[in-house]
């Protein structure tokens, strides 16, 4: 017996779907190139500390920035595999089709374009790039979900009678 057009799953929710398993798999890996050019701006550090060079003092006034740099990429590694975990579940459970978890996937974008968009705004010259990178990442996954769960056929889908 052939599905009726209801019960099959628009092309709009899967799109969404994979832009899901797309985006939550990249976020730990933007992560990971975040804390890597912190440290390695801080390793950068090193060779001109000490009581001998005449780069000491500059280089004291800027191991803490470095430092907090290298801090803040920890968190924000810990919160991109957390906030991944999330993604992927609401990934995995649109295939039901119930309006909550398409709810709960448009506010997931919204979260996302929002974050993208203030961490552009607020971007200098010294951004360094995997964070510049990320936010744009986060702009576009967060805006297509949002394009894509709030189409027509997925909200019918969404609001179907099971």
């Amino acid at each position: 017996m052939p599905p009726t057009a209801g019960t099959v799953m628009p092309r709009q929710i899967r799109i969404a779907r994979l832009v899901l398993f797309v985006y939550c798999g990249l976020m730990p890996l933007l992560g990971l190139a975040q804390l890597a050019g912190a440290r390695a701006a801080r390793e950068a550090l090193s060779p001109y500390s000490g009581a001998g060079s005449w780069m000491a003092p500059v280089v004291d006034d800027a191991r803490p920035v470095a430092d907090a740099q290298v801090l803040s990429a920890q968190y924000a590694l810990v919160w991109a595999a957390l906030y991944a975990a999330v993604g992927i579940t609401l990934a995995v459970r649109l295939t039901h089709g119930r309006r909550a978890w398409r709810i709960g996937a448009i506010v997931y974008g919204a979260w996302d374009a929002l974050g993208g968009a203030f961490t552009l705004a607020l971007v200098g010259g010294d951004t360094p790039a995997p964070l510049v990178l990320t936010a744009l990442v986060q702009l576009a996954a967060g805006s297509t979900l949002i394009a894509l769960l709030m189409h027509q056929d997925s909200s019918a889908w969404s609001a179907r009678p099971r």
